[in-house]
């Protein structure tokens, strides 16, 4: 008959204990674990995931030294070595300038005008012409605009600049 195994190993077929101490350390490192009746017992979720990598496993670079990248200063290509940024000390002396240099005042844009003042409206119905009001003194209805303009110097009749010139004004602002 077969004989109870001697350890916590799976007998052979014919009932021998076979032991191979490095297949059993390598489940052991990789967080398999033996209970003290024997039975094999996978690793968790968490306790893979934090499993130590073996001694011979390729460590990754930190950075990629040989790696050429451009400069952000003078936008010439370098290769990088170590931590550096810029290609030279003169571009790193230009970046620290620009980045402590003081900002430019913002722009400063006029307050919005009015334009309604120095509008020329002619109505549709009567021919009548006005200075600033939208609405027909004579018949009431609204008129329509013709452009930008003001009273004759000779005759002080409403004028749009755009019969005088023969081409659109437009403000500058």
């Amino acid at each position: 008959m077969a004989s109870e195994p001697a350890g916590p190993w799976p007998p052979c077929r014919d009932g021998a204990v076979t032991a191979v101490p490095d297949v059993l350390g390598s489940y052991l490192a990789r967080g398999w674990a033996i209970d003290q009746e024997g039975r094999w017992h996978a690793p968790s979720r968490d306790d893979s995931v934090t499993a130590l990598p073996s001694k011979n496993a390729p460590k990754p670079p930190l950075r990629d030294d040989s790696a050429t990248i451009i400069c952000p200063v003078c936008q010439q290509p370098f290769a990088r070595r170590g931590k550096r940024r810029w290609c030279s000390d003169a571009c790193r002396s230009t970046a620290w300038r620009r980045r402590r240099q003081a900002r430019s005042p913002a722009l400063v844009v006029p307050p919005a005008r009015p334009r309604r003042p120095i509008t020329v409206y002619e109505c549709d119905s009567c021919g009548a012409r006005a200075v600033g009001q939208q609405r027909c003194e004579e018949c009431g209805t609204f008129m329509r605009k013709l452009g930008l303009g003001g009273p004759c110097p000779h005759c002080d009749e409403p004028v749009a600049v755009t019969e005088l010139l023969d081409q659109e004004v437009m403000l500058k602002d």
